[in-house]
């Protein structure tokens, strides 16, 4: 990988691109470190630990005020550190979402006073970064009064205040001004993405109202917020995200910026083209990058997948979260302490551990969250990069038309990947296992060759060595053909490894010469 940050980074006929041409960034989204999400803590629903403050007043109870002090200051010096940094370098990733809560920068006071405490976690975060080769977006994920209604945002009462009460509107447009002054001549920050997720959606689940009625707000949020870091700031890219977690796009009406994109967030869909078919819309109209700034939190052959999708349509993204506990679908799993539970019990109106047994508990916390003591997932990070080892499902073939051949005679039962004409049937391990709640999920199903029919696959970014092709089914004796290899009357189902093949195409194409069979996977080595 040659040198990543040459110069800033600026929106250009639909790419993203610095000095050196076109950058598809990629990376993690640093959660959990400066705006603290229970779920990231094992909180099991507990409404007092489901958002920073909250925990906060949790933390306090347990161990007292100067203890809680000095738990926050250890939190915030071990959690993300510059061998974190190093270590998502050294994965193959050029850069890292940072989210940010304005309670580090600003005072919860009625009067606009800034605190230094937010800027030098910054200032340092930024320094790692170029010293490690990175850039890094800065993303308000807390904004004054909160821009959700939720507990991602620290709000207070589930409401977005910052498009409600004008001193949070203006805070907010202070504390973006006063950023973008300070970093603007910074080529390694990438850009401003100016707020996470705003203004949820309406929960019949909880007694919250609707706020559809602020959207005209979020609008005039973003732009006297571009007007006045435009004042200061001439260089720096401007991401824009739509409401209801950053999936609706009712505020792209408009030509907000000359520098600009569109960031959009995906969680749990099919990993399919479709999925991002409202964006491509909108980046054909306004000529603008797009950016899948959140995505995550599912299987390594769904990760995979995605994130090939996203190179081959230009897209850059930022999966979620780097660091967790207790999950594997991250970067660096958090183990979690003896006795966390204690901890979590007493938020939900249980008993109260002693302060020695409370504080033990959160040192050994503490201790968990250093990258030195975390369990790695490489694997994780190779799935996304497809940099190493990766398993890649057979159903996640191209949707490109000049890579795929096929016959189409019935259409497949999940909506998935309809339009490409390939048949998908359920895996027999579901059949055998019957397991009816799988029945709707993608990745249950593999795909159905028929003689003639040709699918093609992402070349992997590392020079794999070994590729183990596993058929699951062969409906009669078949011949077929990948990476130039033609395998001839086959009749039972199974593994098949290649391991001396040419590795010059761009694409891995997997065609059926004669006969019908049916696919599970592809894994790379």
């Amino acid at each position: 990988m040659g040198k990543v940050v040459n110069g800033y980074i600026h929106s250009e006929n639909k790419r993203l691109v610095n000095d050196k041409g076109e950058i598809i960034l990629k990376g993690w989204g640093i959660g959990n470190w400066l705006l603290c999400e229970g779920y990231m803590w094992q909180y099991a629903d507990s409404s007092r630990m489901d958002r920073p403050r909250r925990i906060e007043e949790v933390i306090s109870e347990l161990i007292g005020m100067k203890a809680a002090e000095k738990f926050w200051r250890a939190y915030r010096e071990n959690y993300f550190t510059r061998e974190d940094v190093k270590r998502l370098k050294a994965q193959g990733y050029n850069s890292i979402r940072l989210p940010i809560n304005s309670r580090l920068f600003l005072e919860d006071e009625p009067e606009l006073v800034f605190k230094e405490e937010g800027f030098e976690i910054v200032d340092k975060v930024i320094k790692w970064c170029q010293e490690e080769d990175l850039y890094v977006w800065i993303d308000m994920h807390g904004a004054p009064g909160g821009q959700t209604g939720a507990n991602i945002d620290d709000s207070i009462d589930d409401m977005p205040r910052l498009f409600m009460d004008e001193d949070k509107f203006q805070k907010g447009l202070a504390l973006w001004e006063v950023i973008a002054k300070r970093y603007a001549d910074n080529p390694v920050v990438a850009g401003y993405d100016l707020l996470n997720e705003p203004i949820r959606p309406k929960d019949l689940s909880r007694d919250v109202p609707s706020c559809e009625n602020l959207v005209p707000r979020l609008i005039d949020f973003y732009k006297e917020a571009i007007r006045r870091i435009r004042a200061v700031d001439k260089w720096h890219c401007i991401a824009l995200e739509g409401h209801h977690w950053a999936t609706d796009t009712t505020i792209f009406n408009q030509q907000y910026d000359s520098n600009w994109l569109i960031h959009f967030h995906r969680y749990w869909d099919n990993p399919e083209e479709e999925i991002f078919q409202p964006f491509l819309e909108l980046r054909e109209k306004y000529n603008v990058p797009l950016w899948l700034g959140e995505t995550g939190e599912n299987t390594l052959e769904w990760f995979s997948a995605i994130s090939s999708i996203c190179d081959q349509l230009h897209i850059s993204y930022h999966f979620w979260p780097y660091k967790k506990m207790g999950s594997k679908s991250c970067s660096a799993e958090i183990k979690v302490p003896e006795d966390w539970q204690k901890i979590i019990d007493y938020s939900k109106k249980g008993q109260k551990p002693v302060f020695e047994k409370a504080q033990k508990i959160l040192d050994s916390f503490l201790e968990g969250i250093k990258l030195a003591n975390c369990q790695l997932h490489d694997e994780t990070d190779a799935s996304i990069l497809r940099n190493g080892a990766y398993t890649v499902k057979a159903n996640s073939f191209g949707e490109n038309p000049s890579f795929l051949k096929a016959n189409p005679k019935n259409a497949n039962i999940v909506g998935y990947k309809t339009n490409a004409g390939i048949e998908l049937s359920l895996s027999p391990k579901i059949e055998r296992n019957d397991d009816l709640t799988q029945l709707g999920n993608w990745v249950s199903y593999d795909i159905v060759l028929y003689a003639g029919e040709t699918v093609s696959y992402a070349k992997p970014n590392f020079d794999f060595k070994r590729l183990v092709l596993v058929i699951s089914k062969i409906y009669e004796p078949s011949d077929f053909e990948i990476l130039g290899e033609i395998f001839e009357a086959v009749d039972e189902a199974g593994e098949v490894v290649l391991e001396n093949f040419d590795n010059k195409s761009t694409n891995i194409e997997l065609s059926c010469l004669k006969g019908k069979i049916q696919i599970e996977s592809l894994r790379f080595e």
